[in-house]
């Protein structure tokens, strides 16, 4: 078995050159969809002998999200999980079974693979990457749900919905902001872009504030 490289990465070059290729408009780095079927990446299909249908994808997530979701309603109430542990499983299964898979599937670029380039940022977080002085693997940044995730947990408990419903509920309101940690701390509890208003968290969207992809949800 070969042996992984010994040499440090230098993660801050790494950093620079995604913020690079993000901001600039004659270079937008690697096309993920490259050498796959044009056609079939504009009906929404991936293309390639590893592509899948992004619309596929997206029921079979939110079918499993059903599942789950209707097991736990399911389960008669002398015998039903705390609260704590119905809102952890289902809350689990959107990151790892929703977001995660989706993400990849779109080939969404992403900073340190979990800070989304076209995403809302604060502008506090956008000044600290595209200054270069961000660090990979520390709690500089936060990645964090504009609405607690843990209230759209619980109105997929309160109701049985068909996959098609579970699946537009999510992409309406599983919207992110990379936020930094400070800023984090601060927004407390409240409604929506609201708590970033009182906490005088200002946002825009994308990193470089030019993103046509989140400016619809705000």
């Amino acid at each position: 078995m070969a042996k992984r490289s010994s040499k440090l990465r230098d993660t801050n070059s790494m950093t620079a050159a995604i913020v690079a290729q993000s901001t600039d408009d004659e270079d937008q780095g690697d096309d993920p969809y490259e050498a796959k079927d044009r056609e079939a990446v504009d009906r929404g299909r991936l293309g390639g002998e590893k592509g899948g249908d992004l619309r596929e994808l997206r029921t079979l997530c939110a079918a499993r999200l059903v599942a789950l979701v209707d097991a736990l309603r399911s389960i008669p109430e002398d015998l039903t999980p705390c609260s704590r542990s119905k809102v952890v499983a289902v809350r689990e299964q959107i990151y790892y079974g929703w977001e995660r898979p989706l993400v990849t599937a779109h080939g969404v670029k992403c900073i340190a693979g979990k800070y989304e380039v076209d995403g809302w940022w604060s502008m506090g977080a956008a000044a600290l990457v595209n200054s270069g002085q961000f660090q990979p693997r520390t709690r500089q940044l936060e990645r964090e749900h504009v609405e607690p995730v843990s209230r759209v947990v619980w109105d997929l408990l309160a109701i049985p919905r068909t996959v098609e419903e579970t699946a537009d509920l999510l992409d309406a309101r599983l919207i992110t902001c990379t936020v930094l940690s400070d800023e984090h701390r601060r927004l407390g509890t409240g409604e929506g872009w609201g708590r970033y208003e009182h906490a005088g968290v200002m946002v825009q969207p994308g990193l470089d504030g030019r993103s046509s992809h989140p400016a619809d949800s705000k």
